[in-house]
């Protein structure tokens, strides 16, 4: 066999490898790194965007499949439009640091719209840095089987509503948000938990963070806890699970009183797990 030729293909398998994805490349020389290998890529992140137009973007990753964006005011317009145009997207990750006292009220319409437009979509990250306006996004129009999303406390009921109907998803990793929601004196702000979303056959990965969130009653919030974790455990879905991770972080005022007082029910055995991950019990 010539050595010209084993040379020839692993260049070929290398390429395929290295240019998956394009990330902290000198602006000196991307344009013949395009040249040569943009063909290979699948993935671009937003310093590649904001330096290419839209057409050019195109045309340097004719393969592209999976992208992944910051929205902020100065490009919020430029990246809305590509969007739009990558008709054959699989995986979009999408950061938006809009602030919405300088939003026209169409814009996060504008967004959950676009997003939800893109049939071929499987694949979404989707965080907020603020609470999504009406209508709130349609992610059941999609034919996702991996969501990650943020959102805040208030949303939380239009979100359920929403998830019920993703029933494929097989990855579901969320955090929900309470920053700046702080109890009155007599009552506590609800704590969401995971079990409220464990409703799919399909799903294989579910990761909860609570984000944020205020303890007023030390002992009311460790015994919903404590009731939250066995319901979970005992959930037949549970079982399904490969890998599960519930993080809580608190505004400020920890979590002092202890969760479990005493062990596990030891009645069912999780042969599907691979992974657990609990912030406030490990």
């Amino acid at each position: 066999m010539e050595l010209r030729l084993i040379s020839k293909h692993w260049k070929s398998a290398l390429n395929t490898l290295v240019f998956q994805s394009i990330e902290n490349f000198n602006p000196n020389n991307l344009p013949l790194t395009l040249q040569t290998n943009g063909s290979y890529v699948k993935t671009v992140s937003c310093p590649i965007v904001n330096n290419l137009e839209t057409s050019d973007l195109k045309a340097s990753f004719p393969n592209l499949v999976h992208l992944k964006i910051h929205l902020i005011h100065s490009n919020f317009n430029k990246l809305l439009d590509l969007i739009k145009s990558l008709t054959n997207l699989q995986r979009l990750e999408i950061y938006s640091h809009l602030k919405l006292s300088r939003l026209n009220e169409s814009v996060p319409n504008d967004i959950t719209s676009t997003i939800t437009a893109l049939t071929t979509l499987n694949s979404l990250n989707f965080s907020l840095s603020h609470p999504f306006n009406s209508p709130f996004p349609q992610f059941s129009l999609l034919n996702l089987s991996s969501l990650q999303v943020r959102f805040n406390y208030s949303d939380f009921e239009r979100f359920k509503q929403e998830f019920k109907k993703l029933t494929k998803l097989r990855q579901f990793k969320v955090i929900v948000s309470y920053f700046g929601y702080k109890p009155s004196s007599d009552e506590e702000i609800k704590l969401i938990t995971p079990g409220e979303l464990l409703i799919h056959n399909e799903l294989k990965t579910l990761c909860f963070r609570n984000h944020s969130y205020s303890v007023n009653n030390q002992v009311l919030t460790s015994a919903h806890l404590t009731q939250e974790f066995l319901k979970l455990f005992t959930n037949p879905l549970f079982f399904n699970l490969n890998n599960f991770e519930w993080k809580l972080t608190w505004s400020s005022q920890r979590l002092s009183q202890p969760i479990f007082t005493q062990a596990l029910p030891n009645t069912q055995t999780w042969t599907n797990l691979i992974r657990i991950c609990l912030s406030n019990v490990d």
